[in-house]
């Protein structure tokens, strides 16, 4: 099991995890630790100590503390990735998650701003910002987003697909959260079709089907009960601990060695050169 792994599983169990004198110590009551993950806790000791001590080197907060809202944190390598393929007008709309579906019966628009809304509020990701700092691209949470959503009612003549073809094309604005589009357009009084759009810089597969799980219901709970949906929120992991936690590995003697075999294994000519600005596109070939 991973070092991150083993953490993630005592932030599970609520079991606080750090250094002192050069022990590791578990606050929270061992009895919630299953045998298996004690062992491999001991297995793992010396590099559970070296990895929180990189942790804290770098004035990172409690590992299991909540993170200020509204201050600049790094990207995950995968997010770089996916950020520098965005600068590329070839390639900036390729991480874009589009989906449509056909809704039978009357819509409840209200429920619908609503249900959208408390996504928003609860899920950190859908409430972030990218912007270049200081020539890198940097991520921040903000507290409060303005949901747009558009509305077409649908004219004879006018073609779905095509409406859905432009919108797959969304160019995003990643200084303007949410990352995500919707289109709610209307053919006759009982049906409807929904339409959305969330760029793979804050969401995955597993992210979409979770936003449609969580849609379908707080949208029936507001049918139901009105905006009194009372929410049982776990916010005791966030991204932004999981974006520190990483940059502390990077800069730990660990992740510097583990570095160095890499660089060593693949070999100098292998390794990508650096792409950091737009103009670094010029002269690249893409390919569809």
């Amino acid at each position: 099991m991973r070092i991150p792994a083993i953490i993630e599983e005592l932030r599970k169990l609520n079991v606080g995890i750090k250094t002192k004198d050069g022990q590791l110590i578990l606050s929270g009551g061992k009895d919630k630790i299953s045998h298996a993950l004690l062992h491999e806790i001991k297995e793992n000791k010396s590099a559970l100590i070296e990895y929180i001590r990189g942790y804290e080197k770098h004035s990172v907060p409690n590992i299991t503390g909540k993170q200020n809202e509204e201050e600049y944190f790094s990207l995950t390598a995968q997010q770089k990735s996916i950020w520098l393929a965005s600068q590329n007008p070839a390639s900036a709309t390729l991480y874009n998650q589009p989906s449509m579906f056909a809704v039978e019966g009357v819509l409840a628009l209200d429920a619908l701003e609503f249900s959208i809304g408390k996504i928003v509020e609860r899920h950190d990701s859908l409430r972030t910002s990218f912007s270049e700092v200081n020539g890198e691209p940097r991520q921040k949470v903000v507290q409060k987003v303005e949901i747009d959503i558009e509305y077409i009612e649908l004219h004879t003549g006018e073609a779905i697909n095509d409406i859905y073809k432009k919108f797959c094309s969304y160019l995003f604005d990643f200084s303007k959260p949410p990352l995500l589009k919707c289109i709610v357009i209307k053919e006759s009084e009982k049906k409807y079709y929904l339409l959305f759009n969330i760029h793979h810089i804050v969401s995955d597969g597993w992210s979409v089907n979770i936003f449609l799980k969580e849609l379908l219901d707080y949208y029936s709970s507001y049918l139901k009960d009105g905006a009194n949906k009372n929410d049982q929120i776990n916010n005791s992991t966030r991204f932004r601990e999981f974006v520190d936690m990483q940059d502390a590995y990077v800069e730990s003697a660990k992740g510097k060695s583990d570095l160095d075999f890499w660089k060593k294994k693949i070999g100098d000519d292998y390794l990508p050169s650096k792409l950091s600005s737009k103009t670094d596109f010029q002269g690249l070939d893409y390919y569809d």
